[in-house]
Order: C-alpha cells, then sequence, then structure tokens
C-alpha cells in the first residue's frame, strides 16, 4: 500500500513537539512562536481545535494513556492540564521561570515538569506533581524538587523510567542525568557530550 503524505501547517514558527496519542488516530503539536497547542486527526491532517490559555511559546507536551488529559510546558512560567476532548483548561500550575519539559507517569497519577534556570540566582529544577482529581483547587504544590548543585545550566527534556522509579534528564552542560523520584536525589551523571551552543535555537 503506497504512503500517502499529508501535509500540515498551522503553526508561525519552528516546532518544537510533535505527539501522538496511544492509539495513534490523534496528534498533538507546538511551536516555539505560537500560544496555541493543536490537535488533529493523524490519518487526515483536519484539525480538531487548539488548546487556549499560554502567553508565551509552548517548548513541550504530552497527553495520558487514555487520551482524555493533555499537559503542556510554556515559556510563560507555566504548566497546563487540559481537557483533550472540550479544550478547557483544567488546571495551571505556575513556577518561577519557563517551562521546558512535561511528561505523565506510567499509570498517569503524577507527572513532571522542568523549569528553567534563572540566571545564578536558581538553577533549572525537575519537579514532580501529583494529578489533581476533578475539581481540586489550587494552588498545588510539587511532591519532589530535583535539582543539581553543580549547575549543569538548563534542562532541556526530562523523561520517565520504569515502573515511575527514576527519572533521566539531559542538561545544558551535555551531561545526562539519573533521579531517584523516591528520594529525590541525583544517582548517575553520564558526560560523554560536549556543550551545545546551539539547543536554544532548536528548542
Amino acid at each position: 500500500m503506497p504512503i500517502r503524505p499529508t501535509l500540515i501547517n498551522c503553526h508561525k514558527g519552528p516546532l518544537t513537539m510533535v505527539k501522538y496519542n496511544r492509539e495513534g488516530d490523534l496528534l498533538f503539536s507546538c511551536a516555539k512562536k505560537d500560544k496555541k497547542p493543536c490537535a488533529f486527526y493523524a490519518n487526515t491532517g483536519e484539525r480538531l481545535g487548539t488548546y487556549n490559555g499560554h502567553e508565551g511559546a509552548v517548548y513541550d507536551l504530552d497527553v495520558n494513556f487514555d487520551s482524555s488529559r493533555l499537559l503542556t510546558a510554556g515559556s510563560d512560567r507555566t504548566t497546563k492540564l487540559w481537557d483533550v476532548q472540550t479544550g478547557r483548561e483544567l488546571f495551571d500550575f505556575p513556577h518561577q521561570a519557563g517551562c521546558r519539559s512535561v511528561g505523565f507517569a506510567e499509570g498517569d497519577k503524577m507527572f513532571l515538569t522542568v523549569q528553567d534556570d534563572i540566571g545564578d540566582r536558581e538553577p533549572s529544577k525537575l519537579f514532580i506533581y501529583n494529578v489533581p482529581e476533578e475539581g481540586a483547587t489550587g494552588p498545588f504544590t510539587p511532591m519532589r524538587t530535583m535539582f543539581s548543585e553543580d549547575k549543569c545550566g538548563k534542562m532541556y527534556k526530562a523523561l520517565w523510567g520504569p515502573l515511575n522509579n527514576f527519572v533521566i534528564s539531559c542538561c545544558e552542560d551535555g551531561s545526562l542525568r539519573k533521579w531517584n523520584v523516591e528520594t529525590g536525589q541525583e544517582s548517575i551523571k553520564v558526560q560523554n557530550h560536549k556543550k551545545s551552543h546551539s539547543l536554544d535555537s532548536v528548542l
């Protein structure tokens, strides 16, 4: 069966994340110069709608197991949780700096966020939150806060490990770091890459 290409063009700047849901029938995207993440039918490219609420670029997004909730990370210092079907903003999680990365844990009971560094005042931080119950009221505080003592620069991305026991992050200094979710401590650091000065232009 021949492959039929589908062109989707709805953002104004470089894409920062494109993600399928688990079933592969929905596609979500966000862009560096666009405040509005989008949802599409994957087969046709038809846009289902946008998620309106961020005041700056959206760097990352993730959709949960049953495609009912969407997480977004914005340069406006917020992470937001959305109802996928209606586009309604359910919860807002304020941060002290721009948010680079988000991700649901296995089981969708927790999620992670990554906050940019604040110059020399505070390092880039990795937060773990419990997903609020429907109707809960904030403000919501993270159950775990993790950061490096050796000033690794920005954390650009973080991913959950198997069974939610650890998180892997990639940093501006070229390092990969493994974090113990239970203790919040850095357990392994791998420094095999040279520091990149071009990541900001990509992400």
